[in-house]
């Protein structure tokens, strides 16, 4: 059969679907017509052929590139273990290890395709480079954020590092070499990250305020106030630190500065020593003596006004010398108008531009002076520079920066108040008030504020009441371990046979020379030897008729004190034994107290005082009628001999109901003694009454509450036990007021 035509829009040997079946012997050979529709053919069919590969790889393509991105992806941003979870400088390694990630992923995706296609490769390439090109600028970010979050990070470290070790050099130039180290190391760091010098400036002062205020707060957490007085005046000199800040920390250096004068435990154990321990007054007497005498006042300087160096010499002069230009100081050699010591000459000359002066001269006096204390009056304002004049410029900076004391040449601290040269040259303070007493013809130094003085006055009762309550501690102590210790002893001579009289004469010798055991056991010990002399002398020793004697003296009321009971003791005759002692002294101690056998028999008197008081009685107030029959009871006995019979009792009890003294669970009740008057708190007026007025307008149990309405009320009840409710108007109303 030949193919007798060919449509290349046409299936091969198909016609809609069918075999072509038109055919005719030219498809043998009969001409060339059918050859080369076939060879058209052919060549058509390997063009589609290559259309179709050509359109799986572009296919392909995309199929890789989705494959190659969540292949980085998942290197990338894997949230176990992706290279953008690294942080700091393990950042700066990402950029080359991408660059390796990626080819080894391109590389096992062009193999795994295996494209054949120029058009294709180019495809691949086009969409991966493209995609690289945005990844690695996104890593470069994010690297250069790490390290500049790493070396912030370091130059924060650095930076502290620089702070703590300028805390803990004492050294004078421990500020100024810290603000130089911080701001090289600062602006270094900042410099490498391509920060502009504006930028760099802000963050170097910045570095240095956060070091400075380090500084200044380490000392003051370290009680280092001396040390924190020189940071805040290198701060304030500096400018990093503005005033106000300045003159906080200065005022937390003072306010700390009379904690630590007002805690100064030896002063205040030597002025408690003073007093007797016993005394019930001691903690007010003590902070007083303590207060009265300046303990904890501390230092502080004023302005001075608007004082020229003139004035202050005028005041230094007349302080000094009184104008004498030969006075000369027979203990130190201080010579001149100023009394200038002759050691200080030299320097101060030289400083003041007149080297070689002679110090005999009046004219070298002022000048020299003139620039000392215009230099330190600068340094320490005036009373600063009144303090440096008369005890040296480190007290000069410790008065102006408020510090608790002075210290002298050696580092040893003193007083401002202590007397100066052989106790009869004035203290600091007093030098400085009586030189500002010249000055402008009568300032005075800056004394306390009351605020101030309440404060100190506070602090010392405080650290007083601590001390006390430390001795009273201690003492509880040695006398328990006293008692121990004789005790001890005691025992073992009992063991070896020792008396009575031997026992006492060994705690009356322990009590000589243990003051804390002699104070607490002095009323026992004399008993005892009342017992001893008495058995020493008569050899009778007492017997339980005795002590019922004593006993039966004891309920009878014979004794109003303890010295009584020891007297009557002591004129019996008798030795008691020490659990006989004990055992009457138990019973003088319940008789005393109304306690005991001695409380008063209220048992089934509830009833009838209720119906004498004609009401009820709650818990509370039943709790409180033995408390408030005792007196009665106690006054009755001592008139009578004997106790009151149980209806004198009840009656008693329900008199105490009946004048509502006694507390009362009912809800805004509160009775006073006496004539009753209520003003609820001041919501209602007062209404004034007797139980005797109640009675005779049929009201009993009289009380007040607060209604719902917020509004006084009074609630009674009637002779049938009916309950009411009225308001204070009506109710004085009724009784005619």
């Amino acid at each position: 059969m030949k193919l007798i035509g060919y449509d290349s829009n046409q299936r091969l040997n198909t016609i809609n679907g069918g075999v072509q079946a038109n055919v005719n012997e030219m498809a043998y050979g009969g001409n060339t017509q059918g050859m080369d529709n076939l060879t058209k053919a052919i060549g058509d069919l390997g063009n589609t052929m290559l259309t179709i590969q050509k359109q799986k790889e572009m296919t392909d393509v995309v199929n890789a590139t989705n494959e190659y991105n969540a292949m980085m992806n998942d290197w990338l941003y894997n949230p176990d273990n992706g290279a953008m979870n690294r942080k700091g400088e393990n950042a700066l390694t990402i950029p080359l290890d991408y660059q390796n990630q990626e080819k080894r992923a391109r590389q096992v995706i062009a193999e795994k395709y295996g494209f054949k296609f120029n058009d294709a490769v180019n495809a691949f390439n086009k969409v991966v480079d493209n995609d690289m090109t945005n990844t690695t600028n996104t890593i470069n970010k994010f690297v250069r954020g790490q390290f500049e979050d790493s070396a912030m990070k370091a130059l924060d470290m650095n930076v502290q590092n620089i702070s703590n070790n300028a805390v803990v050099n004492a050294s004078p130039d421990a500020f100024d070499d810290a603000m130089k180290q911080v701001s090289g190391s600062v602006a270094a760091q900042l410099s490498n990250l391509g920060y502009d010098d504006n930028t760099i400036r802000l963050q170097v002062k910045k570095a240095q305020q956060n070091i400075a205020t380090t500084m200044i707060e380490k000392k003051m957490a370290d009680d280092d106030l001396d040390g924190a007085n020189k940071v805040i005046n290198q701060a304030a000199m500096s400018g990093l630190i503005d005033e106000e800040k300045i003159m906080g920390y200065r005022q937390k250096v003072r306010n700390a500065s009379m904690v630590l004068a007002t805690s100064d435990d030896s002063k205040i154990d030597s002025i408690i020593g003073e007093f007797d321990p016993n005394d019930p007054d001691l903690l007010t007497k003590v902070t007083d003596k303590l207060f009265n005498g300046g303990f904890g006042k501390v230092a502080g300087a004023s302005g001075g006004g608007n004082a020229s160096v003139q004035d202050l010499m005028a005041a230094v002069m007349g302080q000094e010398s009184s104008g004498d230009a030969g006075a000369v100081n027979g203990r130190t050699g201080a010579y001149g108008l100023f009394q200038i010591l002759p050691s200080n000459w030299p320097e101060w000359s030289e400083q003041a531009g007149i080297a070689g002066a002679d110090m005999t001269d009046p004219e070298a006096q002022k000048k020299v002076a003139a620039y000392k204390l215009g230099e330190y009056a600068k340094e320490y304002g005036v009373e600063g520079a009144f303090a440096a004049w008369y005890a040296g410029p480190g007290n000069g900076a410790r008065w102006r920066d408020g510090a608790p004391d002075a210290i002298d040449g050696d580092g040893n601290h003193y007083s401002w108040d202590a007397p100066q040269g052989n106790g009869d040259e004035p203290s600091v303070r007093q030098y400085i008030q009586e030189v500002k007493a010249k000055l402008f013809g009568g300032e005075k130094a800056r004394e306390e504020t009351p605020a101030e003085a309440q404060k100190r006055k506070d602090m010392i009762q405080r650290n007083v009441a601590t001390r006390l309550q430390v001795m009273a501690k201690r003492k509880a102590q040695i006398l328990e371990n006293q008692k121990v210790e004789i005790e001890q002893r005691v025992a073992a001579a009992v063991k070896n046979g020792a008396t009575d009289v031997e026992v006492l004469k060994m705690r009356q010798d322990y009590a000589e020379t243990h003051p804390e055991y002699q104070r607490a056991m002095q009323g026992q010990l004399n008993q005892a030897q009342i017992s001893v002399n008495k058995a020493a002398a008569k050899a009778l020793q007492a017997k339980s008729v005795n002590v019922l004697a004593v006993k039966a003296a004891i309920a009878n009321g014979q004794f109003k004190s303890m010295g009584d009971l020891n007297s009557y003791l002591g004129e019996m005759g008798v030795y008691f034994t020490a659990p006989q002692l004990a055992d009457i002294n138990h019973e003088f101690d319940e008789y005393s107290n109304g306690t005991g056998k001695y409380s008063p028999d209220m048992a089934g008197m509830k009833s009838s005082i209720e119906n004498l008081a004609g009401r009820k009685i709650d818990g509370v107030e039943w709790q409180g009628v033995s408390t408030a029959v005792y007196p009665k009871v106690q006054e009755f006995r001592e008139k009578n001999g004997y106790d009151p019979s149980p209806a004198q009792m009840a009656q008693w009890g329900a008199d105490a109901v009946a004048e509502q003294t006694i507390a009362s669970t009912e809800t805004g009740k509160y009775w006073g003694v006496g004539k009753l008057a209520n003003t609820f708190g001041g919501k209602g007026a007062a209404v004034s009454y007797t139980n005797a007025q109640l009675a005779s307008q049929g009201m009993y149990g009289l009380y007040n509450t607060t209604g719902a309405d917020g509004q006084p009320y009074y609630v009674y009840k009637d002779a049938r036990g009916e309950e009411y409710t009225i308001t204070p108007a009506e109710l004085a109303e009724r009784l005619g007021q």
